[in-house]
C-alpha cells in the first residue's frame, strides 16, 4: 500500500512540474532558456536574461532583448509576437514574465499578451521613423520619454511624447523630452533606463523630473514643505503653450548651457560660474510667478530653492584664492568643496573663515572627491572634513594631523550634528601608538571615534578623554586584544 501511494505522489509531482517549466530555479532558468532560444533568431542582436526564484518551481523571469537596427515595422511586430507567444507558452501560475525590447534606440516593454504589445508597437510607429528623434522609452506605468536629436528638436519631441502617452494602455501622467544625455547605451546595446536624468536639456510634464529641486521632486520631502501649486500633466493647451514658451526663452539665452523645465521649476546651467548671476537676472523675468528658479554654472552645482546670497559669499571668497576646486556643491545652508589635497583644503578653510559672519550657513564640507561630500563615515578614499564655517579651519587641521589614518572623516558640530565625530582607519594594531600620539594632543575630549582595522575588518568605538572609553565592539579574543592594544597605546601617549 505504501509503495502505491508513493508512486501516485511521484507521478503527480512529475505532472505538476512538466510542460511549462520543470526547474527548481524557475525564474533564472526560464530567462536563460528564452535567451538561448532567441539568440540565433534573425533580427535579434543580443539577449540578456535574469530573474528571481521564489519557492521551488516558481519565480519571475526578466529578459532584455536588443534587436537589429533598421527592422521593418512588420518584421519588428513578428519578432515581438514570437517573444510574447514564447512567454505565454512558458508561463503558469508560478512563473511570470517581464522584459524590454530595444530597437533603433527605442526601448519598449515586452509582455506575454499580444494586445498590450501591439498597442506599444502602434505608439512606436508614430515616432520611430522621425529623424528629429534619436530614440526614447515607452513604458506603461512611467510614461513616455523621447530623446530629441538635438536641443532644437526638444519641443517637437515633447509634443510627440504627449501624443504617444495618450495611447490606450499607456500612462499619460508623464511625458518627457531630452537632448544631449551624458550616458551612452549600456554594454549590451540597450538604452539606459533613465537617460533623461543626465541630459543637458529636459522638458517634462511632471515635477518628478525636477533637477536639483529635491523638495519638489521627492514626494516624501515635498510633504514636509509648504504646499506649492502643482500643474496637472497635460492639463490643457494653455499650460502646454506656456511650457513651450518658457523653455524657448531659457534656451535663447547665449550663456545657458542646459536646462530642466517642469511645470513648477526651472533648473538652469550657465556656461560658467561667473555667468550665474547675469543668467539669473535675465531668466528670472521670463519665469512666471510661482515657478521656482535655480541657476548653477561651471563647477558650481546648486540643490534646493532658497536664498544663496550667503553661500555665494563663501564660494566667491574661495574662488578669489585661485585654489583649484574641481566641484562646488551648494544649498542655501551649506557649501561643499572638492579639492586635490589637504594643503588646498587649508586654503579653502582660511577663505571660509575670512568671510566672517555668514548668517544661515550651517555646514561646510571639504573632501578629496565627490563621494566624500556625502560621507557619513569613512569615505572610500582620501579625506572628508565637516564643520560650521567658524570651525572648518580647525577641523582641517585635525584631519591633517590624522592624515596617516586615512580614509578619514572629521566632523565637528554643525546645524545637523551636535557631537564631534572621527572616523579613522588603521592597517593593524601596530598603527595604534602613532595614532594615539597624533590624536591625544588635539584637545578633542568627548569626541566619538570609530577606528576601522583593515587587517581583520573589525572596528573599535571609543570616546576620547584622559582615559579612553572603548565600547564593546565585540567579545571574541581578537576584539579583546584590539581593545587592549588601543588602550595601552593611549596610556603610553599620555
Amino acid at each position: 500500500m505504501g509503495r502505491s501511494v508513493a508512486a501516485v505522489v511521484a507521478a503527480a509531482v512529475v505532472i505538476a512540474v512538466s510542460g511549462c517549466t520543470n526547474h527548481l530555479d524557475a525564474g533564472t532558468d526560464g530567462a536563460d532558456e528564452f535567451a538561448a532560444h532567441f539568440r540565433s533568431v534573425d533580427g535579434v542582436q543580443r539577449v540578456r536574461g535574469g530573474g528571481t526564484n521564489d519557492l521551488p518551481f516558481s519565480g519571475s523571469a526578466m529578459v532584455r532583448v536588443v534587436l537589429d537596427d533598421g527592422l521593418s515595422d512588420d518584421d519588428l511586430t513578428a519578432l515581438v509576437d514570437d517573444m510574447g507567444e514564447y512567454m505565454a507558452t512558458h508561463s503558469n501560475g508560478s512563473l511570470s514574465w517581464s522584459g524590454t525590447a530595444t530597437v533603433d534606440g527605442w526601448t519598449l516593454p515586452l509582455v506575454a499578451k499580444r494586445t498590450p504589445n501591439h498597442r506599444v508597437l502602434g505608439a512606436l510607429e508614430q515616432v520611430r521613423h522621425d529623424d528629429r528623434f534619436a530614440g526614447g522609452e515607452i513604458d506603461r506605468s512611467s510614461g513616455v520619454a523621447i530623446h530629441a536629436a538635438g536641443p532644437t528638436d526638444l519641443v517637437a519631441a515633447w509634443d510627440a511624447a504627449r501624443t504617444v502617452a495618450r495611447t490606450a494602455g499607456l500612462s499619460a501622467d508623464r511625458a518627457v523630452s531630452y537632448a544631449d544625455p551624458e550616458t551612452d547605451p549600456d554594454a549590451d546595446g540597450a538604452a539606459s533606463a533613465t537617460p533623461e536624468a543626465t541630459a543637458r536639456w529636459v522638458l517634462s510634464s511632471s515635477d518628478a523630473d525636477a533637477r536639483d529641486f529635491p523638495e519638489i521632486a521627492r514626494p516624501e520631502a515635498r510633504a514636509r514643505q509648504t504646499p506649492r501649486p502643482t500643474a496637472e500633466p497635460d492639463a490643457g493647451p494653455a499650460d502646454a503653450d506656456e511650457l513651450r514658451t518658457r523653455v524657448a526663452r531659457v534656451m535663447a539665452d547665449p550663456d545657458v548651457d542646459g536646462a530642466v523645465v517642469t511645470p513648477t521649476t526651472v533648473s538652469v546651467r550657465a556656461t560658467t560660474a561667473a555667468a550665474q548671476r547675469d543668467v539669473r537676472d535675465r531668466v528670472a523675468p521670463k519665469v512666471p510667478d510661482g515657478v521656482a528658479l535655480l541657476v548653477s554654472g561651471g563647477d558650481v552645482h546648486r540643490t534646493g530653492a532658497g536664498d544663496y546670497s550667503q553661500t555665494d559669499r563663501i564660494a566667491d571668497a574661495v574662488a578669489r584664492t585661485g585654489t583649484s576646486v574641481s566641484r562646488v556643491e551648494a544649498t542655501p545652508t551649506g557649501v561643499g568643496f572638492v579639492v586635490s589635497d589637504l594643503a588646498a583644503a587649508e586654503t579653502v578653510a582660511r577663505a571660509v573663515r575670512a568671510t566672517g559672519d555668514v548668517k544661515g550657513v550651517e555646514r561646510i564640507v571639504i573632501a578629496s572627491d565627490v563621494d566624500g561630500l556625502d560621507a557619513f563615515r569613512q569615505p572610500r578614499a582620501g579625506f572628508a572634513v565637516v564643520a560650521a564655517p567658524g570651525a572648518i579651519e580647525r577641523a582641517v587641521a585635525v584631519s591633517t594631523a590624522l592624515s596617516s589614518s586615512a580614509p578619514t572623516l572629521v566632523e565637528f558640530p554643525t546645524g545637523r550634528a551636535v557631537d564631534t565625530e572621527l572616523w579613522l582607519s588603521a592597517q593593524s594594531t601596530a598603527d595604534f601608538p602613532a595614532l594615539a600620539r597624533a590624536l591625544r594632543p588635539l584637545g578633542l575630549d568627548g569626541a566619538r571615534t570609530q577606528i576601522r582595522i583593515d587587517d581583520d575588518g573589525s572596528v573599535l568605538n571609543c570616546t576620547i578623554g584622559d582615559t579612553l572609553e572603548v565600547s564593546r565592539a565585540g567579545e571574541d579574543d581578537q576584539d579583546r586584544r584590539n581593545r587592549a592594544a588601543l588602550q595601552d597605546a593611549w596610556r603610553a601617549a599620555g
